[in-house]
């Protein structure tokens, strides 16, 4: 299920690019929308160290020391808390950017 998000993490900012690319706004709109799509990529990112974390989680054997077992399980959740926030972040971006423009300028 893991890898199936991923590779439906990277359609998403792929697909996009070629009408992104054509859009006629300003640089700064321009920019913005850049930034929005790299925190995406760093969702990504996230996305793949959380699913090598799960993998070395579940490849554990019972001789493993309980230090290297909490230290992955505690990497896995680092991960995962990143990938949900930053995704949480790039989606709410768009939203913010009228109330912090009109909070700005006054």
């Amino acid at each position: 299920m893991a890898v199936l998000d991923f590779v439906f993490d990277i359609l998403t900012l792929v697909l996009p690019i070629p009408v992104i690319s054509r859009l006629q706004t300003g640089k700064r709109q321009m920019y913005s929308i850049i930034g929005i799509f790299w925190l995406g990529f760093i969702c990504v990112i996230a996305s793949a160290l959380r699913i090598y974390y799960t993998h070395a989680f579940l490849s554990i054997d019972a001789n493993s020391s309980e230090a290297w077992i909490t230290s992955i399980v505690s990497a896995n959740s680092l991960w995962v808390i990143i990938e949900a926030n930053f995704s949480i972040i790039a989606v709410c971006l768009p939203t913010l950017s009228g109330s912090l423009k009109s909070r700005l300028t006054t």
